[in-house]
């Protein structure tokens, strides 16, 4: 029986979702705890795509096929799973998958935010925002987020343009919601390239700084040259919120609270 799972991690300690050689991987923790739960089984988790390094995800998706022996119902394998997982990556749903499901290809579309603190940096949401108290300039940097939307040829706005044959992605939404002084920048489209929304956010922070009028981003996103961009904002403000996998879906997402209090809908 094949099993969908959703996840949510805080990046920070882990060098992104993929198992590698170099670090510790989410991929390798949960695969690793699946196998206690049965008998020591190899059992290989495959998620909805891979978060980098110090990225974190609200609502990342991924499958794994359960062995024969032993027959373990979702909410034991729920419960036991995050027992056994430390306390920053928990399994928030478990569900059998559908026939056919793969949580990589059969998605529809998926859900980034990207959270920038205008205040007082803390101690403890440091972790999880980028903190730049000059990023007020918020209709400007609207007006710039209204020219993604749509089917672009994003090239400005990935790294490793010469390992892809296509950089044409859809956007469907692009949002940027206030939440007191962290201003949330939210992302919705089909598919996304390789670190495309912290490339997209790093030049949005001097539209938000007044530094780049939406005139300026249009000729930057037009151009399709990751060098006429400014520098990729950094990881740990960046969230997987939502993985759908209705052709509807993507239209529902709303924002009631700030990513990391792990409220979404």
């Amino acid at each position: 029986m094949r099993k969908k799972i959703i996840i949510s991690y805080d990046g920070t300690s882990y060098a992104g979702w993929q198992i590698q050689p170099n670090g510790l991987a989410v991929q390798q923790v949960i695969e690793e705890k699946l196998a206690m739960l049965y008998a020591w089984q190899k059992i290989r988790v495959e998620a909805s795509g891979r978060t980098d390094a110090g990225v974190h995800a609200l609502g990342q998706c991924a499958h794994f096929d359960e062995p024969e022996r032993p027959n373990l119902p979702n909410d034991k394998i729920l419960r036991a799973l995050n027992r056994l997982l430390p306390s920053d990556i928990r399994i928030t749903g478990i569900e059998d998958a559908p026939p056919g499901f793969h949580a990589r290809f059969s998605a529809k579309g998926k859900t980034y935010v990207y959270v920038v603190n205008t205040g007082l940096e803390d101690a403890f949401t440091s972790r999880w925002s980028w903190h730049l108290e000059s990023f007020r300039n918020l209709d400007e940097a609207r007006k710039c987020m209204e020219m993604l939307v749509g089917r672009h040829d994003f090239s400005s706005f990935t790294v490793e343009r010469g390992e892809i044959d296509n950089a044409v992605r859809t956007i469907t939404d692009a949002r940027l919601i206030e939440i007191g002084a962290y201003k949330c920048l939210c992302f919705t489209g089909e598919g996304f390239l390789y670190k495309m929304v912290r490339s997209i956010v790093g030049t949005l922070s001097f539209a938000g700084t007044g530094k780049v009028p939406p005139q300026e981003f249009s000729r930057i996103f037009a151009a399709r040259n990751r060098s006429e961009a400014y520098d990729t904002a950094p990881p740990h403000g960046l969230f997987l919120a939502r993985v759908y996998y209705d052709e509807e879906a993507p239209s529902s997402f709303d924002l009631e609270s700030l990513p990391f209090l792990g409220t979404l809908r």
